[in-house]
């Protein structure tokens, strides 16, 4: 590892952690409407994580300029903006090369790098054997498993563990019941299990839950990556929670299910096999109970949320486009004025060297041998005076 790649990984980690903070305040924003909202924002600010800021701006800096010169607005406007975003996206490089200089690790600068970069291995390394091996556990009571003949949206098995019940799987899920299960809930409970699992099947929440745990792997070492997991488990649960009151179950029913299946079995303890025991369950029990009024999002919500999806993908690529190579181009042809054009002098049989500097505007490229011609005689010496000697 290099000093280059500890500068992006830097830039990257709080470019992402800044996007997170924005989420936390938006969330709290919307903390009387319907949880699902504030678990998909949140799920935004963990893929955030993965996806570098400088990256999508790479990608968008290839896409070429679709417009043509863009009138009426400030000359030099995106040549700003690109060096503003260039200055945000290479934060720190300077201060990196002025402290390796100032201090005494100049001189060690490669064995930090080098024990960073184990650091970092190991602990990528102890968190993914952590994750795996609790995945083999869920994974032999899945083979273990036996088919059943319950009506669901997914295939269901029973199990012989004392998993709690669970949707285990991303690509072909399969609803993981305990054995016994039927004879410990009342038919009422049990359907408010399966309309919970339901939910989890329906918005793939394995899927997201996967993604931010290989999030937590790649970034263990930072606080962050690890709350903002616990709050993804926390608002997923939480929606169930709101879809399965909004089916018809009553608090009271559905909080007693709850509460025996948390007595009765083992929480899988992975992110990615979404149970029903999930989250703080004394704050989950309570929220039941209270079953307060979810509100609609309004249209200035709906607008806020949108434009902080976009910054997630769109907007990074779109200032790649706005401030690439071509685009400056056009910003730089959509600068010269209609007076410069205009007040040019007309084409004359004239020498182009005695053109006028004004009209020399018009090019852009790189200076031409004749309009330097009469500076680089006037620096050359006389050759007569060369040829003579004191």
């Amino acid at each position: 590892m290099n000093s280059a790649n500890v500068i992006a990984l830097a830039n990257h980690l709080w470019q992402s952690t800044l996007f997170a903070v924005v989420v936390s305040c938006l969330t709290l924003l919307l903390r009387k409407n319907g949880a699902r909202i504030r678990c998909l924002m949140w799920q935004a600010a963990s893929v955030k994580f993965l996806v570098p800021f400088a990256l999508l701006m790479a990608v968008g800096s290839h896409i070429p300029w679709p417009f043509g010169p863009i009138h009426g607005t400030k000359p030099g406007l995106l040549l700003i903006v690109g060096q503003g975003v260039a200055k945000f996206t290479q934060f720190g490089g300077e201060d990196v090369a002025t402290l390796r200089q100032l201090t005494h690790i100049a001189n060690h600068w490669g064995i930090v790098l080098s024990l960073f970069g184990l650091v970092w291995g190991v602990g990528i390394l102890v968190v993914a054997t952590y994750w795996y091996t609790r995945w083999r556990r869920i994974h032999r009571a899945l083979r273990e498993s036996t088919q059943t003949s319950l009506a669901f949206v997914i295939p269901v098995k029973s199990s012989s563990s004392q998993f709690e019940p669970a949707v285990v799987g991303i690509l072909h899920p399969v609803l993981l019941l305990p054995k016994g299960l039927e004879h410990r809930l009342t038919p009422t409970e049990l359907r408010a299990v399966l309309v919970h699992e339901r939910c989890h099947v329906v918005w793939k929440d394995n899927l997201g839950a996967t993604f931010h745990m290989l999030v937590e792997v790649l970034f263990w070492f930072h606080p962050l990556v690890w709350w903002l997991g616990a709050r993804i488990v926390d608002e997923r649960e939480h929606a169930c929670d709101e879809h399965v009151l909004a089916d018809g179950i009553t608090p009271a029913t559905y909080a007693e299910g709850i509460l025996k299946v948390c007595e009765h079995y083992l929480e899988s303890g992975l992110a990615c096999v979404a149970g029903i025991g999930a989250a703080n369950l004394s704050r989950r029990i309570e929220g039941i109970m209270k079953n307060t009024h979810v509100e609609k999002t309004g249209a200035i919500r709906k607008m806020i949320i949108a434009l902080a999806a976009s910054a997630t993908f769109p907007a990074p690529v779109l200032i790649g486009i706005l401030t690439s190579p071509h685009a400056f181009a056009q910003e730089k042809v959509s600068a010269l004025s209609a007076s410069d054009i205009t007040s040019a002098p007309a084409p004359t049989t004239e020498p182009v060297a005695a053109a006028s500097p004004r009209a020399s505007k018009l090019y852009l490229g790189p200076l031409r041998a004749w309009e330097l011609r009469s500076e680089v005689w006037l620096s050359m010496p006389d050759p007569a005076t060369q040829s003579r000697r004191p």
